[in-house]
């Protein structure tokens, strides 16, 4: 009977609703947590972000790099392989500092991802 009882104060709208919410919370509390919490991971970004913008420099169309060309670009440092640089890399694209593209060679080489600063991150930045 309990069930009948509350089935009209839950519809499918208001499921859907609060599903949506959930998703927001969730996406703002992982957003919340990775700018309040600070340490190598967070140096290493910053690292990443002033070598990129750097690199930039005045162009106003997007520069885009590869994960070799990244790390080439900071010389090593804090990364002894290209492949160690994924997690932070994926970090600034979750938190919309970098664009990512996939480019698909068709048989000329191999697949690759390139990164390139989000404009309107990079004025963010610069303030």
């Amino acid at each position: 009977m309990i069930l009948g009882i509350l089935q009209p104060f839950f519809t499918a709208s208001t499921v859907e609703a609060a599903a949506r919410l959930e998703e927001y919370f969730y996406a703002h509390a992982l957003k919340a947590f990775g700018q309040a919490s600070e340490g190598v991971y967070a140096e290493k970004q910053q690292y990443i972000l002033q070598t990129l913008i750097k690199a930039q420099g005045n162009d106003t169309l997007i520069k885009w790099f590869t994960r070799t060309k990244i790390w080439n670009l900071l010389k090593h440092k804090g990364y002894a392989k290209v492949a160690f640089m994924d997690k932070d890399l994926q970090e600034l694209v979750d938190r919309n500092y970098l664009l990512v593209q996939h480019v698909e060679r068709h048989g000329n080489g191999r697949d690759s991802t390139m990164y390139g600063l989000n404009p309107k991150a990079l004025g963010l930045l610069n303030q």
